[in-house]
């Protein structure tokens, strides 16, 4: 008899690309993911998977078989997810995805305030750089600057995350004053990674540091935030850092900043969960009330 649940772990597997970070993906051990693989083919009589070089592929009986697996596992989400529809008390876990600045400046500080709203509620953050996908209940809520366009997922903007430009008191020492958006020659820059050159906040960088010299890139901010407190030149931080960074001043007027906005996300079937719904009020809760800090504007 074939146990039906290997098919996802199957599918996480041609989806991630190997063993480990299908395990990873599923929260499961790798040992565990390369047994029910080996189990279900077993059960077929026939490989679904095969290594090409460094990675785990579907084999053609696989690639044949995928529609039918993707299919089947779509069902057994939307009846997952309707039968958790019917929860009418904030008990369980749920799982949350943000970005690591967001999880530990705007969220950890206010746990407290979940823990008292909501005590039955165990709330897991991720704040991996890895993107979890919401539709495929790799996690069951979200909090991102990007807005997605999956039609499955509901998005509700909750705020904007402010940008300025942060320098440390030593650095500035003996320099020329700083004259954002105009020529900033003699100066460095620590900036983010070239591949996020679509970005609104490293276009503004750009921008605002014109004939400064970029000295090192970096796409984590709270790295970035610890090289210009060392003295390593100018960069552009969320201002729910920087402001709080006692080694960092901010550079220019009031309002030389840029926003970002900030999305709440959640499975559309879930929305109505209790236990969702009562993490999903206390991020919105936490947003506004600390909207002017988000935004740079306190």
């Amino acid at each position: 008899m074939i146990d039906w649940s290997d098919l996802h772990v199957v599918l996480a597997v041609a989806r991630a690309g190997n063993f480990t970070a299908a395990a990873r993906a599923l929260q499961v051990n790798q040992s565990t993911v390369t047994r029910r693989v080996a189990a279900l083919q077993a059960a077929l009589g026939a490989r679904l998977l095969e290594r090409r070089g460094a990675e785990q592929v579907l084999t053609p009986l696989g690639e044949r078989l995928r529609p039918m697996l993707a299919g089947m596992e779509e069902q057994a989400l939307a009846l997952e997810q309707t039968a958790q529809g019917s929860d009418t008390r904030p008990v369980g876990t749920v799982r949350l995805t943000t970005i690591e600045t967001l999880a530990a400046r705007l969220l950890a500080p206010a746990l407290g305030r979940l823990r008292a709203a909501a005590p039955d509620v165990n709330l897991e953050i991720d704040s991996t750089p890895r993107t979890l996908d919401l539709g495929r209940r790799e996690t069951d809520v979200a909090l991102r600057i990007l807005r997605p366009r999956q039609t499955s997922v509901v998005a509700r903007k909750i705020g904007v995350l402010g940008f300025a430009l942060y320098a440390a008191p030593a650095y500035l020492a003996g320099r020329p004053p700083p004259r954002p958006g105009r020529s900033m020659a003699g100066h460095d820059v620590v900036a983010d990674d070239e591949a996020n050159f679509w970005s609104i906040d490293v276009k503004w960088l750009t921008a605002m540091t014109r004939g400064a010299r970029i000295v090192a890139r970096m796409q984590s901010w709270p790295a970035r935030a610890q090289a210009v407190e060392g003295g390593a030149g100018i960069s552009a931080l969320p201002c729910l850092l920087g402001d709080a960074a006692p080694g960092l001043v901010r550079l220019g007027a009031r309002g030389d900043r840029v926003e970002r906005e900030l999305w709440l996300l959640v499975h559309r079937e879930l929305r109505h969960v209790a236990r969702v719904r009562a993490v999903l009020d206390f991020i919105a809760g936490v947003a506004a009330d600390r909207a002017a800090d988000l935004a740079g504007r306190a």
